[in-house]
């Protein structure tokens, strides 16, 4: 099984996408009284040994295949629960996809998007670093490793002392974007309030009544992201499995009715991620032309499952 590391330690590219020939989310119908506040299931992918990811979503926050945008700007504060490495981060993330020059596999499924190069790009007025943006894909069998341009990104690690900032929750972030000396682009985006979350485990997968109970601080206002994944035997490497969407009321209940639905051998290390997010739209411009702009408060939760 390979996957590629988790972001903040090993890659920073902000796409998630499946890189076999890709067929539409499967969702999951599942009206079982049992369940509480389950909008939405979607199957990210049925089994991690099947599908090749081009980095992990813990720290992005993003499952979709790709984003068929000009510009994806993606500003996340995340923080880390029951991990050996650290228990808070901040990730700033701008990619300048190139429409004219999709990035195609042999069968010619679109993998993505060569990225064009900008100026610079500032986030509360902190340069960001450009970096080379990799994608890995199956195909054949193998896993291949390709650049396709540069990407901007800005850790907290990254800042230095005297410019460092925090993720400025239920506030608003600065993001500038310069094509050149003489144009830029700059806008003020709005952040989400900080997610905190809990995850109480009941009953056990051998006896096929396992349940979760999630809590969390909810707004009452607008949805909730919670994604299920498994954390890869290295320790480092976090592989969705699937996407459920509610209410940010503060609760949900999972029954195995849908856990079961997970690889009996994921138990013993599933992470819970609770995704808030905010994103901005604006109208197309010269510099960013078509965009996705989101802003995301993120808390993973290592979990363990009883026998």
């Amino acid at each position: 099984m390979k996957t590629i590391k988790y972001i903040l330690i090993a890659s920073t590219l902000f796409m998630l996408f499946r890189c076999t020939n890709p067929s539409p989310t499967e969702l999951i119908q599942d009206n079982t009284a049992v369940n509480e506040n389950l909008q939405q299931i979607e199957v990210v992918s049925p089994d991690p040994d099947t599908y090749v990811y081009s980095n992990g979503y813990d720290s992005t926050g993003i499952v979709e295949p790709y984003l068929n945008k000009s510009s994806v700007i993606s500003l996340s504060g995340i923080k880390y629960s029951n991990f050996d490495d650290g228990s808070q981060a901040d990730y700033y993330y701008a990619v300048f996809n190139d429409k004219s020059m999709p990035i195609l596999n042999t069968m010619g499924t679109r993998l993505g998007f060569w990225a064009r190069m900008m100026g610079g790009v500032r986030f509360n007025n902190v340069v960001a670093s450009p970096m080379q943006n990799r994608i890995r894909y199956l195909q054949n069998g193998e896993v291949h490793d390709t650049v396709i341009g540069y990407r901007f990104v800005l850790t907290r690690k990254m800042m230095h002392s005297h410019n460092k900032f925090e993720f400025p929750y239920n506030s608003k972030l600065n993001v500038r974007v310069d094509e050149s000396r003489n144009s830029f682009f700059q806008i003020d985006v709005p952040t989400p309030a900080e997610i905190s979350g809990e995850v109480n485990a009941s009953g056990s997968p051998s006896r096929n009544n396992l349940t979760l109970n999630l809590k969390w601080n909810g707004t009452n206002q607008g949805i909730i992201e919670i994604v299920i994944g498994v954390l890869e035997d290295s320790g480092n490497e976090i592989f969705p499995l699937l996407k459920l969407t509610g209410a940010d009321n503060g609760k949900m209940k999972i029954s195995s009715s849908i856990l079961e639905k997970l690889p009996d051998r994921v138990y013993k290390k599933l992470v819970i991620t609770f995704i808030r997010r905010q994103t901005k739209e604006i109208p197309e411009n010269s510099i960013l032309k078509d965009s996705y702009i989101v802003s995301q408060s993120i808390h993973n939760i290592k979990v363990e499952i009883p026998d």
